[in-house]
């Protein structure tokens, strides 16, 4: 789920759970810590004084989250985290706007489930958003992007949100359990007398609740998070108190076992 949070002047926040699994209804885990929010790089060069492509106009990264076939989804991301870093501004061209960025993950999210589909129609189906900073407008946007059948055969759609035109209730869900999860949101912001940061994070507390709790079969595993640092998008550990004080990612001790990469630590920022 994504939201507009007016604490970080209405940057955007996403929260989701870790759980892959098989079959519906009677769900079979596969993978209980894997990644469905993602941090992709945004690099678009112009050509510089000697007309080589030398002159970076925009530098930063997008956020990347989906719910559903987990096959697709990867190589959604797998996709634009090699395209999108490498476009160039041709003959004075703007650099992409968000929605410029959906359309093209649309673009390719519709030729994977319509190729899965043809082999395993169960296991096709996915959404995604794409969110962030945009560079053309200078707002925080949300694409939505979703299959639908309303013409009577397969398409996906595209619905995109900013910060200036949203409610400070707007929250997008993707997944299963929508109507359920929208109910919890809205109790708990309900019970909170003023919008302070609890109220703002209030999605991000109902579902750390329904992953601690296992509640549905779809949802669980760990709690992943990413949110706008200015124009940036970032991937942030969790900060856990059991049995001591560490940050974890996907499970993973990131103070602790899985803190070392060579002679490096790993120094990605921790949230509550």
């Amino acid at each position: 789920m994504s939201w507009f949070n007016a604490e970080n002047n209405g940057s955007v926040w996403v929260v989701g759970d870790s759980l892959i699994t098989r079959g519906s209804g009677d769900y079979t885990t596969l993978i209980d810590s894997g990644a469905k929010i993602f941090a992709v790089p945004l690099i678009c060069k112009a050509p510089d004084e000697s007309n080589f492509f030398g002159r970076t106009v925009l530098d930063t990264k997008i956020g990347l989250a989906y719910a559903g076939s987990s096959l697709v989804g990867l190589n959604i991301y797998a996709v634009l985290s090699t395209i999108f870093p490498n476009l160039v501004a041709i003959e004075g061209s703007r650099p992409p706007s968000i929605e410029d960025l959906g359309s093209y993950a649309k673009m390719i999210s519709k030729s994977y489930i319509q190729s899965l589909a043809q082999i395993t129609p169960d296991s096709a189906p996915c959404e995604l958003s794409i969110m962030g900073f945009c560079s053309s407008t200078g707002l925080y946007k949300i694409c939505h992007i979703y299959p639908d059948f309303s013409s009577g055969s397969f398409d996906m759609s595209m619905t995109t949100y900013s910060n200036e035109d949203s409610k400070d209730d707007f929250v997008l869900l993707l997944g299963d359990r929508k109507s359920e999860i929208e109910s919890l949101i809205k109790s708990k912001r309900d019970s909170i007398t003023e919008k302070d940061i609890t109220w703002y994070r209030a999605p991000q507390h109902v579902l750390n609740q329904l992953v601690s709790n296992n509640t549905y079969g779809s949802i669980g595993g760990y709690l992943q998070q990413g949110l706008c640092f200015g124009r940036d998008f970032t991937i942030t550990s969790r900060l856990i108190s059991n049995n001591g004080t560490f940050l974890s990612h996907l499970g993973f001790d990131v103070t602790g076992d899985a803190s070392r990469v060579g002679s490096c630590i790993v120094g990605m920022p921790g949230m509550i």
